[in-house]
């Protein structure tokens, strides 16, 4: 589902896998960000949490985690906040910032629904944070 005419930015990304480039890259995470209950999730499973991408050409990625292996991705309960406001004022207007979200409630809750998203662009959350 689309809502209005979202054009995701196209990050270059050369260095190491990163959710947060995954996430402005995503048609899919951008149109569901327009809900700000969809948008708080993100907010949410983003803290407290460290965030893995498996390599594409692996799929035994338990393994290659105990290897250290796996690409993995962490940010404060700040930096958090302002991923989403800065996706959702690109894309929407929503003039927020980082407060918007910043202590919420439940940080560190991963929804199935976040779950799955992110699961969509690859990432999965770490096995220590389940």
């Amino acid at each position: 589902m689309s809502f209005g005419k979202v054009a995701c930015k196209v990050m270059d990304i050369k260095q190491s896998p990163n959710l947060e480039n995954d996430l402005h890259s995503s048609r899919m995470i951008c149109d569901k960000m327009y809900h700000p209950d969809f948008a708080t999730d993100v907010y949410r499973a983003l803290c407290n949490n460290t965030w893995i991408k498996p390599p594409d050409d692996n799929l035994d990625y338990m393994a290659e985690i105990m290897r250290g292996g796996m690409f993995k991705w962490h940010c404060s309960w700040r930096y958090a906040g302002g991923i989403v406001a800065h996706i959702r004022n690109t894309y929407y207007n929503a003039k927020e910032d980082y407060m918007d979200y910043y202590c919420q409630g439940r940080e560190g809750e991963v929804t199935s629904q976040v779950r799955e998203a992110f699961a969509d662009i690859g990432w999965i959350i770490s096995p220590d944070n389940r």
